[in-house]
């Protein structure tokens, strides 16, 4: 057993979650303010002050993310039609162009962590593609 409590908000339709490669930072993808938000982890179930991480393209929501091992975060754009890179304080550096524009969701996987999967809601697919650095690992004890 256990309970849940509020411990962030209100936010504009929070969607997406992730971890700073660190830990100590918290990520939310808000698909109706268009950006994301970032807050330091204090403890368990204890975040501090929120604040703005970085803002999508005009017509881009975001959606999934993932974090690379460098910290860079990928944000799938849904209705924007691509997935939008941020480096790790928060600046746009780059929008990785999808044919679909429901571009929903997003991962890395392969044996070292450098293909990137992509979900492509309206054209019912998934795609991928190389990524230069490593995703983040989310379970590094597992073992395969």
């Amino acid at each position: 057993g256990g309970f849940i409590r509020r411990v962030a908000g209100p936010l504009q339709h929070p969607n997406g979650i992730g971890l700073s490669p660190d830990g100590r930072t918290l990520l939310v993808a808000e698909t109706f303010a268009a950006g994301l938000c970032a807050f330091p982890i204090l403890g368990p179930g204890e975040l501090g002050q929120r604040r703005p991480f970085g803002s999508l393209p005009s017509g881009y929501h975001p959606d999934g993310f993932c974090v690379d091992e460098d910290g860079y975060v990928l944000v799938c754009g849904v209705l924007g039609g691509g997935v939008v890179v941020f480096d790790p304080d928060g600046r746009q550096v780059d929008v990785l162009a999808c044919e679909d524009k429901a571009v929903t969701n997003v991962a890395f996987g392969g044996p070292d962590y450098t293909t990137l999967y992509i979900t492509e809601s309206g054209l019912g697919r998934v795609v991928s593609r190389a990524w230069p650095r490593r995703g983040l690992v989310l379970f590094p004890d597992r073992t395969a």
